[in-house]
């Protein structure tokens, strides 16, 4: 088999020779965890130095994350599964005019057998728990990446267990893959792959595949492992928030925000929510002297914030709900539609005395709130039920007390017994 330069460069530093030619089409990426067995010796002599054979332990590292010597990060990246090859790496590759004492001496050229054994695909999952990981197919341009809400144009089939359920040309906004029927894994995967590349995206668990509720006409089974191979062909580039004039800011806002509005009028909760969140990440930060531009990025803040509020609503999300509502009412203080939502999202969790105090905080707000005005009449009505629950509770408790009283404490006379009864009889109704 004939020698290769694999360098970049092609400056001869790193010559390739394929001992044993390995199985599929595909290689590691930078990322993949390899596992390799080697043998390394000194190109001057002959004399080994290093074998992961005569330990009897498959070696793993990082591709790509300078684990290793940059020979190897650059070698084993052209290797495919079961492939066997000898690597010829000179110093400026390997250990420099270092070397590493006290088995490879200074400016040392160096010749490793490598067996690519197996790796595990890039982990791209938020969590790293493998719920999102790729295998790259054909590499594309370095450093082309789309970013949230890029126009993108891919290829894309999914498969499940061998059957394709999915094959289209598509065009879709990042973070609306889902209005193109696509899986939220490949939507995200997808902001880690280049222009021209083609990756196969492997997605398991239930956040990040169909779910529990898989589209009717795929077929698939509740939760399925799927795989989808995507050939990002182009994608237009969204300015970074620290590129964009204010104006561009809030225009960009606006659009997100008549975006997000479009989605929730049609119950599309998540994705409504992105929209409004991204009128967060635009306009958190933006301070401006200007009493009108402050005006309007106010405006928006708290259209984002209620609407962000509503949404958790929908989604049974109370608590977060609360949050957004806290955030609109540091805009605005007494804002009528923050404090009825938080009140609603109180009541939810039965803390019915701060429920009550938020709506009482409605009414003063905008005396003749209807809608206010029911749930106050809820608030003191459960507040009550509350209270006589407890008090037979409570009434119950005693009764057991008395009931365990020492026998000699129960000899009484009648009119000790008739003051305990006079007593108790006020007590309750004072309660009442």
């Amino acid at each position: 088999m004939a020698t290769i330069d694999i360098t970049p460069n092609q400056d001869g530093g790193i010559q390739k020779k394929v001992l044993r030619e390995g199985t599929g089409t595909t290689s590691p990426v930078p990322g993949s965890t390899v596992f390799v067995h080697y043998v390394g010796t000194l190109a001057d002599g002959g004399e080994k130095f290093d074998s992961s054979r005569d330990r009897g332990d498959e070696f793993k590292f990082a591709l790509g994350r300078e684990q290793v010597i940059k020979g190897w990060d650059l070698g084993v990246a052209t290797m495919k599964k079961g492939e066997l090859a000898e690597f010829r790496i000179a110093p400026e590759y390997a250990y420099g005019a270092s070397g590493s004492p006290p088995k490879i001496p200074a400016n040392a050229t160096l010749i490793f057998e490598v067996e690519l054994i197996r790796w595990e695909s890039e982990d791209l999952s938020p969590d790293r728990d493998g719920t999102i990981s790729r295998d790259v197919i054909v590499k594309g341009e370095e450093l082309a990446h789309p970013n949230d809400t890029s126009d993108v144009e891919v290829h894309a089939v999914g498969s499940f267990e061998g059957r394709v359920f999915y094959d289209r040309d598509i065009t879709f906004s990042l973070g609306e893959g889902s209005e193109a029927g696509l899986p939220e894994g490949v939507d995200r995967a997808i902001r880690r792959m280049t222009r021209g590349e083609k990756s196969i995206i492997h997605i398991k668990g239930t956040r990040f595949t169909y779910g529990t509720s898989p589209p009717a006409e795929y077929q698939l089974p509740s939760n399925a492992p799927i795989d989808f191979t995507i050939f990002l062909k182009s994608f237009v580039k969204v300015p970074a928030t620290w590129e964009l004039t204010v104006e561009q800011k809030l225009e960009t806002a606006q659009e997100a925000k008549e975006r997000g509005t479009h989605f929730l009028k049609e119950g599309k909760f998540k994705l409504a929510l992105n929209k409004y969140k991204r009128i967060e990440d635009l306009l958190e930060y933006e301070r401006t002297a200007d009493p009108s531009v402050k005006e309007k990025r106010d405006a928006l803040m708290v259209a984002a914030y209620l609407n962000i509020a509503l949404t958790h609503s929908k989604m049974n999300e109370e608590l977060e709900c609360i949050k957004a509502c806290d955030k609109v009412l540091e805009l605005s203080p007494g804002n009528v539609k923050a404090l009825y939502r938080k009140g609603m999202a109180k009541l939810s969790f039965s803390d019915f005395d701060e429920a009550l105090t938020i709506f009482e905080k409605v009414m003063a707000s905008e005396p003749g709130n209807k809608a206010a005005e029911q749930q106050i009449l809820i608030c003191k009505q459960k507040i009550k039920e509350f209270e006589q629950r407890e008090k037979r509770r409570f009434k119950g408790l005693f009764a057991k007390l008395g009931n365990d009283v020492p026998e000699e404490q129960e000899q009484k006379n009648p009119s000790e017994e008739k003051v305990g009864e006079e007593n108790a009889e006020p007590m309750e109704g004072s309660s009442a």
